[in-house]
């Protein structure tokens, strides 16, 4: 399997292909929650955005912001269905992190949702710890939150 993973920004084409299948499956995973989270996942304000190829196809991306003058968040990662288990997610967070450091932010946060298991198995097995719910997750019980130093 021939994976490349590119740097590029929230205008990038094959962005909005991906950005509507993680919307769909979030739909499905967030249930009832699901309603909370829209107004927090636009792409407004993104520092950058990395997709992952497979062949010329777009299989999956991520994206970060500026959170504060020393965190960057993470948001967007998605990888298809398909391709899952391949270790296309790490490549992107892969990513994600150096380009990050490359900013100069020490440090990098997240947040996904409690019935995001293997998200949460992965975000840990990368490094990150459970942290305060910080921002627009303050007070939302079905988020979870993580830090990482860069």
């Amino acid at each position: 399997m021939n994976v490349k993973v590119i740097r590029t920004d929230a205008g990038n084409k094959d962005l909005d292909g991906l950005i509507r299948n993680l919307n769909d499956y979030l739909r499905g995973k967030d249930g009832e929650f699901h309603e909370f989270y829209p107004q927090h996942n636009t792409l407004t304000g993104v520092l950058g955005v990395v997709i992952a190829y497979v062949d010329n196809k777009p299989v999956g991306c991520g994206a970060f912001k500026q959170f504060d003058d020393n965190t960057a968040e993470v948001k967007r990662m998605f990888v298809e269905e398909p391709y899952r288990g391949k270790g296309i997610a790490q490549l992107l967070l892969t990513e994600i992190e150096q380009w990050i450091k490359e900013m100069e932010y020490p440090v990098s946060i997240l947040e996904t949702g409690k019935n995001m298991i293997s998200a949460i198995n992965f975000y840990k097995k990368n490094g990150y710890r459970f942290t305060d719910n910080y921002g627009p997750y303050v007070d939302a019980p079905h988020s979870v939150c993580f830090r990482k130093e860069l």
